[in-house]
């Protein structure tokens, strides 16, 4: 649960866009489309990826999806670092719907699978309400870091390595967790 929290929260700070679209336009020079373009790219690949992301959790389960979903999304922050120019607006946001949706896909499942249907709700509340935490904590550690550097690369490298930091918890935790619960 600590590793889908984790991740969680770096999902949820997709929804902190609307705070970064400013300096976004100032720092590359965009028209407020560009940015939205971008937005709406990664909302597009997010449903784009969720069915194969729940297909390849049926066939290898949650445990290794969390896994590979946790170095995907710390690589896709790790390269927007890297990507993210005036010229390449779309790689902003283009990575992080990839796996935004693929990482989505994993946590109702994982939710049922591994504590079981009777508290549904409530376990996966609890895993939901990091996501919401996400953006508002999100935007606001970004701004900080953009305030002292004047860029979002540092903000973009400290999300990286939390991903990195959530895929080994979920690894970790679930080598260390009860086995999947069978309500048949």
């Amino acid at each position: 649960m600590v590793g889908s929290l984790m991740v969680q929260v770096i999902l949820g700070t997709v929804y902190g866009f609307s705070v970064i679209v400013k300096p976004l336009e100032l720092e590359f020079g965009w028209e407020r489309a560009t940015t939205q373009w971008a937005f709406s790219v990664a909302l597009a690949t997010f449903a784009v990826a969720m069915i194969p992301a729940g297909r390849l959790q049926d066939r290898i389960g949650p445990r290794k999806v969390a896994m590979i979903g946790g170095v995907l999304l710390g690589l896709s922050f790790l390269l927007r670092a890297l990507l993210v120019t005036a010229d390449l607006p779309w790689a902003l946001y283009l990575t992080h719907g990839l796996n935004f949706g693929g990482n989505f896909a994993l946590f109702p499942s994982a939710t049922s699978d591994y504590f079981g249907t009777r508290h549904f709700g409530i376990n996966y509340g609890w895993i939901f309400t990091a996501y919401g935490v996400a953006g508002i904590l999100g935007p606001v550690v970004g701004g900080v870091m953009f305030d002292a550097t004047g860029q979002y690369i540092l903000a973009f490298l400290f999300a990286g390595i939390l991903c990195f930091l959530a895929a080994a918890c979920s690894v970790v935790i679930w080598a260390l967790a009860r086995r999947p619960i069978d309500e048949d």
